[in-house]
């Protein structure tokens, strides 16, 4: 399990350092090469590394503002939210940087975003100038992560996260103004658990769980785990389009507002499929590597043949 806690006010200002000498040196090399972890600066491996973002290059009178932004005066309003499983961000950075910009949303979360510790925050922000970051990678495979862009208007303080098998969480408090206290805070915590994460990682789990809902304000959490699928191939058609033929829609939908409608439209096509569209039944072999995971189908199909060839025998 790692737990990374709040940086000191010092610590806070030695990460601004490297990330400033990080933009130094990669506006130098025209390529980041390097970049900040845990207020240190660090070199990304080599031989080849990735361009510079657009705009990396555009001065400002903050010189690390393309890396961290500043907070921003803070609103009450609503709270805006966004979640994807954006499977590689790497892939939809393009995408994440006009929804940040267009919809200016406070908290902007994603999962599975595999990236690793040759990417920089600098690549995540670029574009996305009013934003802070907090990530946590998966560390011990490819894939995995979860990632959360906060507005600086939420003066965003990260508050801890959790690698450990199979689960990766981080945990922010975002408040509605500079009286940063628990009457005026909210506790934002991404969650990704893998589909084969293993038994044994979920104990420390709700540990940490428990751990980071314990604080006396309100909770929102993001969980990207994975749920049960249908297996639209077995269903039943027939019985699903006579139940909405048969339906009175005129009396049903009498007398309700869009929303009520819409609501007890989704309610009736939701209890007709969990009627007649059976659950996918999960791979026997879903938790192997992908080499026992073919090993494991032929075995079978040579036991299934041995089986029909032992019935044939007289």
């Amino acid at each position: 399990m790692f737990l990374r806690r709040d940086l000191m006010p010092s610590e806070l200002e030695q990460e601004r350092i490297a990330r400033d000498e990080a933009r130094r040196i990669n506006l130098d090399s025209d390529c980041l090469s390097w970049g900040v972890r845990d207020c240190e600066l660090i070199e990304f491996k080599g031989p080849t590394y990735r361009p510079l973002p657009p705009n990396y290059r555009t001065t400002t009178d903050n010189p690390s503002s393309n890396c961290v932004p500043s907070y921003g005066t803070p609103i009450r309003k609503n709270l805006s939210l966004f979640f994807a499983n954006c499977r590689s961000v790497r892939n939809s950075i393009d995408t994440v940087t006009f929804l940040l910009n267009h919809r200016k949303f406070d908290i902007f979360a994603l999962t599975e975003t595999w990236l690793s510790d040759t990417d920089s925050d600098a690549f995540l922000l670029s574009g996305a100038g009013d934003y802070f970051v907090f990530r946590t990678d998966r560390v011990d495979s490819r894939g995995g992560g979860v990632l959360i862009y906060a507005h600086s208007t939420t003066l965003p303080v990260q508050v801890s996260s959790l690698v450990i098998p199979g689960f990766e969480c981080s945990t922010i408090d975002i408040f509605s103004n500079v009286a940063t206290n628990a009457t005026n805070c909210i506790r934002i915590i991404t969650i990704y658990r893998a589909p084969n994460s293993p038994l044994s990682s979920t104990s420390p789990f709700i540990d940490y769980l428990n751990l980071s809902t314990s604080c006396p304000h309100p909770s929102i959490l993001i969980d990207a785990s994975v749920k049960p699928t249908r297996n639209y191939n077995f269903a039943n058609w027939d019985l699903i389009n006579r139940g909405i033929a048969i339906h009175d829609w005129t009396i049903a939908l009498s007398n309700k507002t869009a929303t009520e409608a819409y609501s007890y439209f989704s309610n009736f096509i939701n209890s007709l499929l969990d009627a007649f569209v059976p659950l996918q039944t999960p791979k026997t072999n879903s938790g192997y590597p992908k080499y026992l995971g073919l090993l494991h189908d032929r075995l079978q199909k040579f036991h299934n043949i041995i089986q029909i060839a032992i019935q044939l025998i007289p």
